[in-house]
């Protein structure tokens, strides 16, 4: 009897887990959104074009304090290949400062249900940046389904392996 109960959770901890993570990505479908900001260093924009005629404004302003992009030394054919660029960024209500920070390519900046990343340059603009918005809502229910179905599986992988009589080969 105690082998099944305990075969019985482990399964439904890890179908709950499995469950969270489903509900997560469907909240993400039906209310996640990307959009772009195109800033200017020195510029605040409150919100960011989902589409090219959709603004969605947002209670907080995004100013870019600076924006750098670095090069390889060596060129190839007249060349230049970009090694990096990165945005520093400040968010803020009114007059206080929220946050601030650098998006780099691959290292976005986390605010609230928001998440900036580097996403592209022009340039013949050197001091103008595009960062991509996305709004995930549905990411805290995912991963704590993820962490779940973990514990799951952990849960059951224990029992199979105390459950085995390991016996030395010689």
């Amino acid at each position: 009897m105690r082998n099944f109960l305990g075969k019985n959770l482990s399964f439904a901890i890890i179908y709950f887990g499995v469950l969270l993570v489903l509900i997560g990505g469907l909240v993400s479908l039906l209310f996640g959104e990307e959009g772009f900001i195109e800033i200017k260093e020195g510029q605040a924009v409150s919100g960011y074009w989902v589409e090219d005629d959709l603004f969605r404004p947002v209670d907080f302003s995004l100013s870019l304090v600076d924006f750098s992009v670095e090069f390889y030394p060596e060129k190839h054919k007249g060349m230049r290949f970009v090694k990096s660029y990165k945005s520093l960024v400040t968010i803020k209500s009114g007059d206080s400062v929220l946050k601030e920070g650098t998006i780099e390519v691959n290292k976005p900046l986390n605010f609230r249900e928001f998440n900036f990343y580097q996403y592209g340059y022009d340039e013949d603009r050197p001091y103008e940046t595009i960062l991509q918005v996305v709004k995930d809502p549905g990411m805290p229910c995912a991963y704590i389904g993820y962490l779940i179905l973990l514990i799951g599986m952990i849960f059951s992988f224990k029992r199979i392996f105390l459950a085995y009589k390991w016996k030395p080969v010689l």
